[in-house]
């Protein structure tokens, strides 16, 4: 009798194991397909609104501008203001799933303050072209390519960044490895993307942050080294909290409270690990609705930084 209970123990803890293996590999797959896939969808904006919206913030000119990287067509618009120069030049970049024309009253903002403002499709997203996403590890030398490219290009001295989550996150990324930048305004960066993922996994199944980074860890492992291996992206990279202390340019990390998406314990290891950067947790803010939530205060908050931050 004991031994045939020993025999059913063995047999269902294997059963159990192998369930529990073929489970993570199914869902780690899932994973990895549904989060490094291109993002294109119509724009949020049709670009007549967009180019309207920027010439009525006194944008005198307004056009479509690319670039060509590693068989990569990026896409991106550029607005001048009507005064006459030289002007500083504002590289903005959104967030995972978004467009350029989707942060179009930041655009309009930075335009009326008399800043030329780059808005760009980040790869795999908008109009630009790429087969995988790849959460700021090939999208942060996409940015460098075009803030090189307005210094060729527009003659301009200081060219500042300014990134929503995804945006962010690469801006940083690119910062730290010495891209041509005068700032970077980050607004709810990832401290790094595997935490990210594994939080979220277990908010799919409506449980906590635990989970993710226990039972369901070897799921996310399972789906990075499947990035690695299917994809050839190291998702492990996309960690700018390895990175930003090594920036040497003003920058401000910018967080919501009650960012669900991308914890504020992400924005509080992104601070510990550059002790130079300013900060500001917004209250009642979730994922990047800083700006929303804070309405003028966030804008006088960013025009004011970004004149004190071409002073430093």
């Amino acid at each position: 009798m004991a031994r045939t209970t020993r025999q059913r123990v063995v047999r269902w803890t294997i059963i159990v194991g192998v369930a529990f293996i073929m489970g993570a590999v199914i869902s780690g797959s899932a994973s990895m397909y549904l989060i490094t896939s291109p993002q294109h969808a119509p724009l949020r904006t049709t670009l007549r609104a967009y180019q309207e919206e920027l010439e009525r913030a006194g944008a005198s000119s307004v056009e479509e501008v690319q670039l060509q990287l590693d068989g990569t067509r990026l896409v991106g618009t550029l607005a001048r203001p009507g005064s006459t120069g030289p002007h500083e030049v504002v590289l903005v970049a959104h967030g995972l799933g978004d467009d350029r024309t989707g942060l179009s009253g930041v655009a309009a903002l930075l335009v009326r303050a008399q800043y030329v403002v780059l808005s760009v499709d980040e790869r795999a997203h908008g109009e630009s072209t790429g087969d995988v996403v790849t959460f700021g590890v090939r999208e942060h030398a996409d940015l460098t390519s075009w803030v090189e490219w307005l210094r060729e290009n527009e003659h301009v001295g200081c060219v500042h960044g300014y990134g929503l989550s995804l945006g962010a996150s690469s801006l940083l990324l690119a910062a730290a490895e010495g891209a041509p930048l005068c700032s970077v305004w980050s607004d709810s960066a990832y401290a790094s993307f595997e935490d990210v993922a594994m939080d979220q996994s277990g908010a799919f199944l409506g449980l906590g942050p635990w989970f993710g980074h226990t039972v369901g860890r070897p799921s996310t492992l399972i789906g990075f080294l499947l990035a690695r291996v299917v994809r050839g992206v190291d998702l492990w990279a996309a960690a700018p909290v390895k990175a930003v202390g090594t920036i040497r340019i003003p920058t401000m990390l910018v967080h919501g409270d009650r960012d669900r998406l991308v914890r504020p314990a992400q924005w509080e290891r992104l601070r510990a690990a550059a002790p130079r950067a300013e900060s500001w947790l917004v209250p009642a803010a979730a994922h990047v609705q800083a700006r929303e939530v804070a309405g003028h205060t966030y804008d006088e908050r960013l025009l004011g930084w970004l004149a004190a931050a071409s002073k430093r």
